[in-house]
């Protein structure tokens, strides 16, 4: 694949990519941005993306550069310049070049990058179950999809050592949202997510979606530790990742330590939605 991005207005190759040292996202962490994927070589829910990059800019007060179209347009042409069938796009908007390294600058740094989607897609064994492992922590900005992600790769050791594969963050005895992901828990065929102090997904909200389509009740609401690890079932959600079942958390078995029926259903509906798409 070809290597060529978008920066700043222009469609560049890799090594033209210059991030200035008085860039608040290389100084200070301060960006937001957003993962989308192709399905059958369209863009998978390119209006929720877009929504949630927008909300997400909004609340560190920073400006997109382009319109919603101008995206779309700027997302094709990258994807035929790369000789990009099914790609997987990373778009990333940062405070820009600040003269005192502390206030937004006048103009963002806003950049676009493809790979192949295959690249970024979990290998399939995951889909039988995995583990997750949990650490006390609640994001700060929890509405933006923002690049703070200092907790997930400072326990990567942890989770690597444990033979997990996320890490789910758990604070004042809630569970609240893993570190690339959302979770589901499911008692007695209800499907519960947690509501507040957690960024919604756009995976996520289409599952919420498309359960409730297939006459599966929906709880978004608070969910103790007590009640992730006393689940029937569990599973996580992801752009990348679609639904991956959990069977265990920590050292703690969830339902049977089996794929759950009502998450097999689901990873089901998903994958037929997708087809059709």
């Amino acid at each position: 694949m070809n290597k060529k991005c978008y920066f700043n207005g222009k469609f560049v190759d890799f090594d033209e990519v210059k991030i200035s040292p008085y860039d608040l996202g290389f100084l200070r962490g301060y960006g937001v941005f957003d993962a989308m994927k192709t399905v059958n070589e369209k863009w998978f829910l390119f209006d929720e993306h877009w929504n949630k990059f927008v909300s997400s800019a909004q609340e560190l007060n920073l400006n997109i550069p382009v319109s919603k179209e101008e995206f779309r347009d700027i997302l094709e042409k990258l994807k035929e310049a790369m000789n990009c069938e099914n790609c997987a796009a990373r778009t990333i908007l940062t405070g820009g070049v600040s003269e005192d390294t502390f206030n937004v600058g006048e103009n963002p740094t806003f950049l676009i990058l493809l790979k192949d989607l295959e690249k970024m897609s979990p290998p399939k064994e995951i889909y039988e179950g995995v583990k997750v492992v949990t650490i006390e922590h609640k994001r700060s900005v929890f509405r933006a999809k923002n690049s703070n992600y200092i907790s997930a790769i400072q326990n990567q050791t942890k989770k690597r050592e444990a033979g997990a594969i996320e890490i789910v963050y758990v604070y004042n005895n809630k569970a609240l949202e893993a570190s690339t992901s959302n979770f589901f828990i499911i008692q007695k065929g209800k499907l519960i997510t947690p509501l507040e102090d957690v960024f919604w997904g756009t995976t996520r909200n289409l599952v919420i979606e498309l359960a409730e389509k297939n006459g599966i009740e929906v709880e978004e609401r608070e969910v103790s530790v007590d009640e992730m690890f006393n689940a029937d079932e569990m599973f996580l959600t992801a752009t990348y990742k679609n639904i991956i079942p959990v069977i265990k958390v920590n050292d703690r078995e969830i339902g049977n330590g089996k794929i759950g029926e009502v998450t097999k259903k689901l990873m089901g509906i998903l994958e037929d939605f997708m087809k059709n798409y």
